[in-house]
């Protein structure tokens, strides 16, 4: 069974917190609980899930994360390292990779076989790392 868990960044101070996401309260604010610390106020722009998968260290991939993709099919593409970043594609119901005009690169999947996905950042602390458009 997979682990459902939410990210976003505080309002208060800008710090990450996980948790479980609550959408809109009456004050139409968006928060996220947990346990340990409560419930926080979050930038809803911040909010994303986690996807399940690992990348090629073991770390958590979450949606909004900015991946470097390295090929590993034995063709032209061999080695090639492509950057992306992390979305989730209502169509397809799943996580889904793009590229930094936002075109659509295929769905997340564990790695090795085709490709192997290394986290190197997020869109919200790393901006810099790639230009890219809302999904």
């Amino acid at each position: 069974m997979r682990e459902i868990k939410f990210r976003g960044k505080s309002r208060r101070d800008g710090e990450w917190f996980f948790g479980n996401y609550t959408d809109c309260d009456t004050k139409g604010r968006t928060h996220i609980c947990n346990l340990n610390r409560g419930c926080l106020d979050i930038d809803p722009e911040t909010v994303g899930q986690l996807t399940g998968f690992p990348d090629i260290d073991g770390k958590e991939i979450w949606e909004g994360d900015i991946v470097e993709v390295t090929c590993l099919r034995p063709n032209d593409d061999l080695g090639k390292v492509l950057m992306a970043y992390v979305g989730y594609d209502n169509d397809a119901a799943a996580f889904c990779l793009y590229h930094p005009d936002g075109r659509h690169g295929g769905t997340l999947c564990r790695n090795g076989g085709d490709a192997a996905i290394k986290v190197v950042g997020n869109r919200y602390d790393n901006p810099e790392l790639i230009k890219v458009r809302k999904v």
